[in-house]
């Protein structure tokens, strides 16, 4: 009796280490689309800002975020991070970034001069992602920001220029997209943060793959991300899937909130499935809210076309 008792308490222990040791060996990554990236654990990665004034003068001293953005979105994900030092990596993330001042002159007639004006900054960047001698995936982004409201001069320093929401962020979650799998865009959504997760919904929208659509559906049915909703259903109303239908539908007849209320009758109107006019009908009759009725109205319209 006491030998069965002894087999039964080793084999509850030896489960118990079986379990942690599967949870730390990066298990929660998902298996690669890419033959070459299916042992990538450990990333190195690599940062070049740089910052021109409007005379094209290198500004030093330019720094984003970068680096430890990169470390808590490829950490939570399951892999480990190093920094430029390091010897040991199975991959490199190169990440470049450079921005420039964009200025104009105006005649200001009180003083008769001609007065320099900070008009926004142009960005461009990329974001290299290769397993050394083997492979390498490459995403470019370009932007012109507009300078901060009620800026009326150029900036001082870089920092005063509009960097902080550049949106590199998204072309680094299509990169693991194209590698990985929409999968990884889904453990994503736990980096905390309501900027970094509208980074995530911005990659998910130009996701091909139909998996895309199930996560974005996840997201409306969580209430953590309540603050997203609006965001996700135009998404969902531009890829058109009619999978997102009922989960729309139950948020136009019982959502507390009328612009989301608003946001699914325009979603269900541009995916145009017949299954929503009972639902938009009733809308129309019944929301208390003139915006959703009149989105109700065009989403009919729309459907019935």
């Amino acid at each position: 009796m006491n030998i069965k008792k002894s087999l039964i308490v080793v084999f509850f222990i030896v489960t118990f280490f079986l379990t942690i040791l599967s949870s730390c060996s990066g298990s929660s990554i998902p298996p690669a689309k890419i033959e070459s990236f299916s042992e990538v654990k450990t990333i190195k990665v690599l940062v070049e800002q740089s910052y021109y004034d409007d005379k094209g003068n290198n500004i030093e001293g330019f720094l984003l975020p970068v680096y430890e953005d990169c470390k808590v979105i490829l950490e939570n994900i399951g892999f480990s991070v190093t920094g430029e030092n390091s010897k040991n990596y199975s991959s490199i993330l190169e990440i470049k970034i450079n921005g420039t001042a964009l200025c104009d002159y105006y005649y200001d007639s009180d003083t008769k001069t001609k007065i320099l004006l900070y008009t926004g900054t142009e960005l461009d960047g990329s974001i290299l992602f290769k397993v050394e001698n083997v492979d390498s995936q490459e995403k470019n982004f370009f932007e012109i920001r507009e300078p901060p409201t009620g800026t009326v001069s150029k900036p001082l320093t870089p920092s005063d220029a509009p960097f902080d929401r550049l949106g590199w962020q998204k072309h680094l979650f299509l990169i693991l997209s194209d590698i990985w799998g929409p999968e990884i865009l889904s453990k994503s959504l736990e980096v905390k943060g309501i900027f970094m997760r509208g980074q995530v919904i911005e990659a998910l929208a130009e996701v091909k793959d139909p998996l895309s659509v199930n996560i974005l559906i996840n997201i409306l049915e969580d209430e953590n991300f309540k603050y997203h909703s609006k965001d996700v259903m135009e998404v969902l109303g531009k890829k058109g899937d009619e999978s997102a239908v009922p989960v729309l539908i139950d948020i136009l007849i019982n959502d507390e909130y009328y612009m989301d209320r608003e946001a699914a009758a325009e979603a269900l109107g541009k995916i145009g499935d017949g299954r929503a006019l009972d639902a938009l009908n009733q809308a129309l009759k019944e929301d208390e809210d003139e915006d959703v009725r009149k989105a109700c109205m065009k989403a009919i319209n729309k459907i019935m076309e």
